[in-house]
C-alpha cells in the first residue's frame, strides 16, 4: 500500500511522497498538532450551492479553503496543495456511484473543476489520544473505532437537496 518505508517527517514531506506516488496509504497518526484536510472536487456548475452548504453547516463541514475554478492549487494559510497530487488516495465517484481509488487526480481533473478543502478529524485525533480517549485513528488502527449520531439535520442549500 505505502511504497515509502519510513514515514514522512513532515506534512511537506508527505505531500512530496504522495505527489511522487511514493506514500500511497492512510495519514492518521501522522501529523498531531497540524491542520489535516478532506478533499471535495465538484463542477463550477454546483460549487456555490456547495460553498453554501459548507458555510450553513460549519461544524460537519469546516471549510478551509476553496479553489479557483480549473486551477487545482489551494492555497491554506502558507501551504500551497496540488490537490491532484499532493494526497496519497483519493475515493472518486461518477454520477453519485463509487468508481475508484486513484492514487492522484491529473486525468479526472477539469477545467470546471472547483476543490474544496475541509477540515479533518485527523486534525484533533492526536489530543484526544494524549487525553485517553481511543476514538481518534492511528496509524496502527486507521479507522476510529468510535463515531457519533447527528443530533440535528444539517441545514440545505441549492443542488444539495438532490442530495436526500
Amino acid at each position: 500500500m505505502t511504497a515509502a518505508t519510513t514515514a514522512p517527517a513532515t506534512p511537506a514531506e508527505l505531500r512530496a511522497l504522495a505527489a511522487a506516488g511514493s506514500w500511497t496509504g492512510p495519514t492518521a497518526g501522522l501529523f498531531g498538532g497540524y491542520q489535516q484536510a478532506n478533499l471535495v472536487v465538484v463542477p463550477q456548475a454546483t460549487a456555490y450551492d456547495f460553498l453554501l452548504f459548507c458555510v450553513r453547516n460549519p461544524t460537519p463541514c469546516p471549510l478551509l479553503g476553496v479553489g479557483n475554478t480549473g486551477d487545482p492549487v489551494v492555497t491554506v494559510g502558507d501551504t500551497r496543495v496540488d490537490v491532484r497530487t499532493d494526497f496519497p488516495r483519493y475515493r472518486t465517484w461518477l454520477h453519485g456511484v463509487e468508481d475508484g481509488e486513484p492514487t492522484d487526480l491529473r486525468d479526472r481533473w477539469r477545467a470546471d473543476s472547483v476543490a474544496f478543502l475541509l477540515g479533518c478529524s485527523h486534525t484533533f485525533e492526536e489530543p484526544l489520544e494524549r487525553a485517553g480517549s481511543r476514538c481518534g485513528a492511528t496509524r496502527a488502527r486507521p479507522r476510529p473505532p468510535c463515531t457519533s449520531r447527528p443530533a440535528r439535520p444539517c441545514r440545505r442549500a441549492g443542488c444539495t437537496d438532490r442530495w436526500w
